[in-house]
């Protein structure tokens, strides 16, 4: 998909995608992205999360989920 050869081309320490209504995320979104250590994704719709969503985030040390416990009972 075009946004994680976009996403990989930077070197991200931090990515903000909160307040987006977002009711899922594509598994291969992060790849690549393995110097980011904080991902803020608060405040979305989430309904679920693939599997494997976060399997290359090695540096990743906050994740913010708050906010979307509405629609996270199914998050994996």
């Amino acid at each position: 998909m075009w946004y994680a050869s976009l996403l990989s081309t930077f070197e991200q320490w931090s990515l903000d995608i909160y307040q987006n209504n977002l009711t899922n995320l594509p598994a291969e979104i992060f790849g690549g992205l393995t110097r980011l250590r904080f991902l803020w994704l608060y405040q979305n719709a989430l309904e679920s999360l693939p599997k494997d969503l976060f399997v290359d985030l090695q540096n990743l040390k906050t994740l913010y989920l708050s906010r979307s416990e509405e629609h996270t009972s199914e998050l994996q």
